[in-house]
């Protein structure tokens, strides 16, 4: 019986080893996501989908995408800018509204982003795509989740776009927004304007938060708190990354901009309550929370909510304020 014991003990010790070490990789350094056909279908052909994409010669972790006004309006294009219409937003009007600095999610790239920035450049704005550190094209081979991307961003996008006369705004997705929220508390005011506003989809309040419940649905309550205590260890041993210090609750108390917060009820990666939970740390009363009834962490951006317009307009308010 003890030799039983003793080897069930040694198995579960194993699995408890390879999980950790296999979540830690992952999370620090993420599989990097090739190119994907439909990526393919708005850089080979932007002009189908009413943009222009710049590229920058030293950043090829970085995309400027404008409105290419010499060509007719996709039908992408051609909905949202209707919508607007309808809501008393004339074309001739909609022209530099701002640049939105855009961060993808986890194990994702920029290019996922640009059917996404196809949307608001019909509104005027211009998007400027970048790939998180350890993501896509980016030099850099690990990410920590406190890594300060705007310098390197912005600096780059005002080479082709001017940002001092212009609205600048973050729009992050899942950790994506995590990088959003940095590095809106971290601006520069000698290099470019204070950002006006954030848009974020399906964040996270608390990283630690989103660990424990992951490791308790793997193996409960008492050894997925063990299983937890052993990733948080190895991470801090190995990469000094600690998870408790990733607090995007107590960045957002700091932020004062307005913020526009989605999240899908149904997302079973990031529970929603965690979404709610950091909204509630901003104290901006102009401040907006969203709650897709359909949307799961997955298809948040495709569902039928009216994600796009709703967002746009917070953006066009708030130059109206």
């Amino acid at each position: 019986m003890k030799k039983i014991l003793s080897m069930i003990i040694l198995l579960l010790l194993l699995v408890f080893i390879a999980v950790i070490l296999y979540n830690q990789e992952s999370m620090v350094h993420p599989k990097r996501r090739v190119l994907q056909a439909y990526h393919y279908e708005w850089l080979n052909n932007p002009q189908e989908h009413s943009m222009q994409i710049i590229r920058d010669e030293k950043h090829n972790d970085i995309l400027i995408v404008k409105r290419d006004e010499s060509v007719a309006l996709s039908k992408r294009s051609q909905k949202v800018l209707t919508a607007l219409q309808e809501q008393g937003y004339e074309e001739e009007k909609l022209k530099k509204r701002g640049v939105i600095v855009m961060f993808h999610g986890k194990n994702g790239r920029k290019e996922d982003l640009l059917p996404v920035a196809e949307r608001y450049i019909t509104a005027g704005f211009t998007c400027v795509l970048m790939d998180l550190p350890a993501h896509g094209d980016s030099l850099k081979t690990e990410t920590k989740y406190i890594e300060r991307l705007d310098e390197v961003v912005l600096g780059v996008a005002k080479k082709y776009v001017d940002i001092n006369n212009q609205p600048i705004y973050f729009w992050g997705m899942s950790l994506g927004g995590r990088y959003a929220i940095v590095s809106a508390s971290r601006y520069d005011k000698k290099s470019y304007p204070e950002p006006q506003a954030l848009v974020l989809v399906s964040t996270f309040d608390k990283l630690s938060y989103i660990l424990k419940e992951k490791s308790v649905d793997l193996f409960g309550r008492y050894l997925g708190k063990a299983l937890y205590r052993g990733l948080a260890f190895s991470l801090k041993l190995f990469y000094g990354f600690d998870p408790e210090k990733i607090d995007s609750y107590s960045i957002a108390q700091q932020i004062k901009i307005p913020v526009f917060e989605l999240h899908g009820k149904k997302d079973k990666l990031i529970s929603y309550r965690h979404g709610e939970n950091l909204f509630k740390a901003f104290p901006n009363k102009k401040s907006e929370f969203h709650l897709d009834e359909k949307g799961d962490h997955h298809n948040i951006l495709v569902t039928d909510y009216p994600f796009y317009l709703k967002s746009i307009l917070f953006l066009l308010g708030q130059q109206e304020q």
